[in-house]
C-alpha cells in the first residue's frame, strides 16, 4: 500500500471512530466509494474497534510514513502477518504494526532485525531477546505470540500490540494524580521483578519502553523492548553474550553509574532499580535531577555520564523549586509549588534517593523492594528508609486507624519508649545508692531492672482479655489505667524505676488530658526522686519539667514558673553552657513568663533557648521548631509582626517537612492565625485555624482541650466573617468540652459563652443569647471579680452587634457596662 493510500485509510478511520455503529458503516461506504481495497482495509482495522481507536496519534505527532529513505522498504507480508505501518525503530530492529491472518485476526507489534545488522553477534542477541520474552508471562510485560524469520533469514518476533502512550506522556496528557502515578510504577516494578526472576535484566528501562493503555477505566502498563537485555540465566543462552562492539548499552539519561563504565562487568538487577528510580523522579518532578541537555552540550555524553557517577541528585522536593521559570517547564503557581513540595518532601524524597544511590549496595536490593516501599507510602505505613523515630512511625499508624486506637498505641509507644530513658536513669540511681558496689554488680542490677520493666510493659500492652473488652471499644484511658496499676505494682521494690515509670505515664496522661491522674503520678515521682537522689541530680529537673508542663496545661503558670526555675538552676549546675538540655529549661521559663504577661522578661530566655538549640542540636530536630514558635509568640505580643511571622514560618516549614501531623504544628498554625487575624484580617487566619483543627481532631482524643482551642479560634473567624451557621456548632462543641473538663480552668469557657452570645444576637435569638451572656458573666466574675477586663471586651463586641441589628437601647446598655468596668480598672490598675 502506498503512502497516499495509507494516509487515506487513517483519515477515513479517524472520522469513523467517533460515530456510533449505526452511522459508521454508512460513513465508510460514502468515504470509500469507488475504492474497494480502501474500504476493505478500513473495515479490517475496525474489526478490533477498541484497539483500532488507539492507532491514531493523539499527541499532535505526525503519523510515521510507510517508507522513508532511512529505513528498509516495508514488505507487504511477513509470514502470517500483513504489515500496516512502522511504529518505531530501536538499536537492533524496527517495529511494525501488523495484522495477523484469520482465524486469530489480531493486531500485533512485529519486531524485525534490521537488514544492516546481519553480523552473528547481533543475530545472537536478537535470538536471546526472543528466548527471554518467551519465558515471561506477566500482565505488565508485553506478551510474545510468535517468532520466525523472513525469506532472507532476518529474525522477527510477533508481540502483543500495546495501543498506548509512553508512561510520562500518558501521565501528563491525562493529568494523572500523584497517587495514580505511583500505583502505575508499582505495577511496572512488579513486571521488572518478574523479568529478573526469569533471569533477565532489562538495562534500558525508560518511559518510552513502558506503554500505558486504559482497560476497564484502569491504566495498564506494559514493558516493551528487551533489545539490550542481559541474561543471567543459563536457560536463555548457551554462550556468553556481551555488549556488542564494547558499546555502552542503554539510554544515557536512565543509565545507572555502573552502566556508564565500559570496563564494568558487574551489571546486575540493581541496575534496573536505578532506572526505575530515575523514572520515579521524572514522574514526581516532570524533569530529571540533572540538566542533561546542558551537560550534553558542554561535554557530550561523557558530561551526562560524569554527573550520573559523581553528582548527588537533589531531593525531588528541592528540584521542583529549582525548575520554576525554566523554559519548557510547566508553570506552577506559588500555591501549586508549595503543595507539590509538601507532597514530595519526606518519604518520597527518601524512596527516590534510595533507588538512585550510586553504590548498588546502598540501593533497594530489587524492584519489588522499591515497590514495597512505594506501597507502604500509599498505605500510610512506615517506609523502610524512613527515620526510625517513634513519632514518625506513630504518625503513620494514626493515619491508618481510628483515633481511639491510635491513641492507645500512643500510650504503648510512649511508655515503651520510656524504657530506654529508664535504663539511663536507673544507672544513675544505682551509682547514687550503691556507690560501694563494683561495676559488675551495677550492670547486673541495671539489666535485671530494665528486663523486669520491659516484661511488665509488654504484658500490659498485649491485647486485652476478651472477657473484659467483648462488645466494646477499649478506651485509651482504660488501657492506661490498667497498665499503670500493673506496672507500678510490679516496681515497688525499685523506687527509682517506679519514679521513672510514673513520670513517663504521667506525661502520657497529661498529653491525653487526664490531668488528675497525671498530677498524682508526677507529684509522687518528684517526691521519690527528691528523697532518693542528690538535690542537684538532673533527674529531679526532668520531674520538675513534667510537673511544670502539667501546671501550664491546667492554667497555673505561676506554679509552673516556680518549678521551671528550679529545674533551670539544677541544669545550669550540672551541664555545660552549650548543653541542649539547658535549652529546654530556658524555653520553659520563657513560656511561663510570657503566659504571665511578663513578655519583656520572657524574650531573652526564649532567644537564648533558640540560639542554644540551633547550635547544639541537629538541623532537623523539632525542638528548634518549638523554639521558633515560642519566640514568635512573644514577638507578636510586642507587635513585632514581621519578625514573629518569620519565626512562625520557619517553625511551620520544619513541621511540614519532618512531621506534618504533629499536634505542635497545629499550635503554630493557631498562633500564626491569631497574628494574621489581628494584623491582616480574619480572611487569612481562617484557613490556618481550620488546618489546626483538622490536625488536632485527627491526632488527639475527641475531648482533648487543644481541640476546644481550635474550635473556638475557628468559630471566632467565622463569626467575624458573618458565617454564623458554620460558627455556632464549633462554639457549642467547645463549650461541651470545657464543661465536661472543669480541671481545664474556666476562662476559655467564659469566652466561648460570650462569643456565642454575640453570634446569637446577630441571628436575632435574643433570649438564648442572654442565657449565654449570663453564663459568661458568672464564670468571669468568679475568676476576676466584678471588674473583669475579659467581660468588658465581650460586652464591647456585643454592643457593636446589637447596634448592627437595630437594638440600640441594648447596645447602649452593654457599652455603658463595659465603660464602667474599664474606668474602674483604670482607677485600680493592680486589682
Amino acid at each position: 500500500m502506498s503512502d497516499d493510500q495509507y494516509q487515506r485509510v487513517m483519515t477515513v478511520l479517524s472520522g469513523a471512530l467517533d460515530l456510533d455503529p449505526a452511522k459508521r458503516a454508512a460513513f465508510i461506504e460514502e468515504a470509500c466509494v469507488g475504492n474497494s481495497a480502501l474500504k476493505q482495509r478500513v473495515f479490517s482495522l475496525l474489526a478490533d474497534a477498541e484497539r483500532a481507536k488507539d492507532l491514531l496519534p493523539t499527541d499532535g505527532t505526525e503519523t510515521l510514513a510507510l517508507k522513508t529513505d532511512d529505513h528498509d522498504a516495508i514488505p507487504e507480508r511477513i509470514g502470517p502477518y500483513r504489515l500496516l505501518r512502522r511504529l518505531g525503530a530501536g538499536g537492533m530492529g524496527e517495529v511494525f504494526l501488523a495484522e495477523q491472518d484469520p482465524p486469530l485476526r489480531r493486531l500485533v507489534a512485529l519486531k524485525l532485525i534490521r537488514s544492516d545488522l546481519s553480523a552473528t553477534a547481533f543475530v545472537l542477541r536478537f535470538d536471546e531477546e526472543r528466548r527471554a520474552l518467551a519465558l515471561m508471562n506477566h500482565e505488565s510485560i508485553a506478551k510474545v505470540f510468535d517468532a520466525g524469520a523472513t525469506s532472507d533469514e532476518r529474525p522477527y518476533i510477533a508481540m502483543e500490540y500495546v495501543a498506548g502512550s509512553p508512561l510520562d506522556r500518558f501521565c501528563d496528557a491525562n493529568r494523572v494524580e500523584l497517587r495514580a502515578r505511583l500505583e502505575i510504577l508499582c505495577h511496572v516494578c512488579r513486571g521488572v521483578q518478574h523479568a529478573h526472576q526469569k533471569g533477565v535484566i532489562h538495562r534500558d528501562l525508560k518511559p518510552s519502553n513502558v506503554l500505558v493503555t486504559v482497560q476497564d477505566d484502569r491504566p495498564i502498563a506494559k514493558i516493551i523492548d528487551f533489545g539490550v537485555a542481559k541474561a543471567f540465566d543459563p536457560r536463555l543462552s548457551d554462550r556468553p553474550v556481551s555488549t556488542v562492539g564494547g558499546q555502552i548499552a542503554g539510554t544515557p539519561e536512565y543509565m545507572s553509574p555502573e552502566q556508564t563504565r565500559l570496563e564494568n562487568r558487574d551489571i546486575d538487577t540493581r541496575t534496573d532499580v536505578y532506572s526505575l528510580g530515575m523514572i520515579l523522579y521524572l514522574l514526581l518532578v516532570d524533569d530529571f535531577p540533572y540538566d542533561f541537555g546542558a551537560l550534553k552540550r558542554a561535554d557530550g555524553y561523557e558530561g551526562i555520564f560524569r554527573a550520573i557517577r559523581e553528582v548527588e541528585p537533589p531531593p525531588p522536593s528541592r528540584r521542583v523549586a529549582s525548575l520554576i521559570g525554566r523554559a519548557g517547564v510547566k508553570a506552577l503557581s506559588p500555591a501549586e509549588l508549595r503543595a507539590k513540595r509538601k507532597a514530595l518532601s519526606g518519604e518520597l524524597d527518601w524512596i527516590t534517593l534510595k533507588a538512585l544511590e550510586k553504590d548498588p549496595n546502598l540501593r533497594y536490593a530489587s524492584p519489588i523492594d522499591l515497590a514495597a516501599d512505594i506501597q507502604r507510602y500509599l498505605d500510610d505505613e512506615p517506609v523502610s528508609v524512613g527515620p526510625p523515630s517513634v513519632r514518625y512511625r506513630l504518625g503513620k499508624f494514626v493515619r491508618r486507624h481510628r483515633p481511639q486506637v491510635a491513641a492507645a498505641v500512643l500510650v504503648g509507644i510512649a511508655v515503651l519508649g520510656g524504657v530506654v530513658s529508664t535504663g539511663i536513669g536507673f544507672a544513675r540511681a544505682v551509682r547514687a545508692e550503691h556507690v560501694a558496689r563494683d561495676e559488675a554488680a551495677h550492670a547486673a542490677q541495671e539489666a535485671e531492672g530494665a528486663k523486669r520493666t520491659k516484661d511488665l510493659l509488654v504484658s500490659v500492652l498485649k491485647s486485652p482479655d476478651p472477657s473484659v473488652a467483648r462488645g466494646t471499644t477499649l478506651d485509651v484511658r482504660d488501657i492506661l489505667q490498667r497498665g499503670t496499676e500493673r506496672v507500678l505494682a510490679g516496681l515497688k521494690d525499685q523506687p527509682l524505676f517506679l519514679a521513672q515509670m510514673m513520670d513517663v505515664i504521667g506525661l502520657v496522661d497529661t498529653n491525653l488530658g487526664s490531668y488528675d491522674e497525671a498530677k498524682r503520678l508526677l507529684t509522687e515521682a518528684l517526691a521519690i526522686r527528691r528523697q532518693r537522689l542528690n538535690r542537684h541530680d538532673p533527674l529531679i529537673a526532668d520531674s520538675l519539667d513534667s510537673v511544670g508542663h502539667l501546671d501550664m496545661e491546667t492554667n497555673h503558670p505561676e506554679q509552673a514558673l516556680e518549678v521551671y526555675k528550679e529545674g533551670l538552676s539544677i541544669r545550669e549546675a550540672a551541664f555545660a553552657r552549650d548543653d541542649p538540655r539547658l535549652g529546654a529549661s530556658l524555653n520553659n521559663v520563657g513560656v511561663a513568663l510570657r503566659d504571665l504577661e511578663h513578655g519583656a522578661e520572657a524574650r531573652p530566655y526564649l532567644e537564648k533557648a533558640l540560639d542554644l538549640r540551633q547550635r547544639a542540636l541537629p538541623a532537623n530536630d523539632l525542638r528548634i521548631a518549638e523554639g521558633h514558635m515560642n519566640l514568635a509568640n512573644v514577638l507578636s505580643d510586642f507587635n513585632l509582626n514581621a519578625e514573629a511571622l518569620d519565626h512562625y514560618q520557619q517553625a511551620l516549614e520544619m513541621y511540614k517537612r519532618l512531621d506534618p501531623d504533629n499536634p505542635d504544628r497545629a499550635t503554630v498554625l493557631d498562633n500564626l492565625g491569631v497574628l494574621k487575624a489581628t494584623s491582616q484580617g480574619v480572611e487569612g487566619a481562617l484557613p490556618l485555624h481550620e488546618q489546626a483543627l483538622t490536625i488536632r481532631k485527627k491526632m488527639l482524643p475527641p475531648r482533648h482541650p487543644d481541640v476546644a482551642i481550635s474550635l473556638v479560634n475557628t468559630a471566632n473567624d467565622l463569626l467575624e466573617l458573618k458565617r454564623y451557621a458554620e460558627a455556632r456548632p464549633d462554639y457549642e462543641e467547645a463549650i461541651a468540652i470545657y464543661e465536661a473538663r472543669p480541671e481545664l480552668g474556666r476562662r476559655n469557657l467564659g469566652w466561648a459563652h460570650g462569643n456565642l452570645s454575640s453570634l446569637l444576637v446577630a441571628t436575632r435569638q435574643f433570649r438564648e443569647s442572654q442565657r449565654h451572656l449570663q453564663q459568661a458573666k458568672k464564670i468571669l466574675v468568679a475568676l476576676d471579680g466584678a471588674d473583669s477586663s475579659d467581660l468588658a471586651e465581650i460586652l464591647e463586641y456585643r454592643a457593636g452587634v446589637m447596634k448592627d441589628v437595630g437594638r440600640t437601647d441594648d447596645a447602649a446598655a452593654a457599652a455603658a457596662e463595659a465603660k464602667r468596668i474599664r474606668e474602674h480598672l483604670a482607677k485600680n490598675p493592680h486589682r
